[in-house]
């Protein structure tokens, strides 16, 4: 259950991270760009601790957290 739910989070933000790049440079590459703006932000998030996060970042980091606690839960 566990490992299921890691990779349905984990292919949950490859979606998402995907969603969010530009198309290729060169057309047949498979190379993607992530925006400047993503960069930013998904740096900044890295690297602050969860407690020093604001409030609506902590709030999706618990959605996560809530759905490790129903699959432990169903065990």
């Amino acid at each position: 259950h566990l490992a299921a739910l890691a990779h349905a989070q984990w292919s949950g933000w490859m979606q998402y991270l995907f969603g969010r790049c530009l198309n290729p440079i060169e057309p047949n590459t498979g190379t993607v760009i992530i925006p400047k703006e993503f960069v930013e932000r998904w740096t900044r998030q890295m690297n602050t601790p969860y407690l020093e996060l604001p409030e609506n970042e902590k709030a999706s980091d618990r959605v996560e957290a809530d759905k490790t606690w129903q699959a432990i839960a169903a065990v």
